[in-house]
């Protein structure tokens, strides 16, 4: 699955709460269980930043990252 610049965009711009309930939504419609608490704010900022350098971003690879974070990794 991937997601066009439009999508990321919107992401992107949503408050760090609405981001990390759209990354739980989209990380629970493919199995994982993020944590309730999102990650530090740098951490979050990078997430973002990722958003918005990317043309396309491949979900995939995206969850990856998340479920390291959740494991503590």
């Amino acid at each position: 699955m991937r997601i066009d610049k439009e999508k990321l965009r919107a992401y992107a711009s949503l408050d760090d709460a609405a981001l990390w309930e759209e990354i739980k939504r989209v990380g629970a419609s493919h199995g994982f269980k993020l944590p309730e608490k999102p990650p530090a704010g740098a951490e979050l900022a990078k997430v973002r930043a990722a958003l918005f350098e990317s043309e396309k971003i491949k979900l995939g690879d995206a969850l990856k990252v998340i479920d390291n974070y959740r494991k503590g990794v």
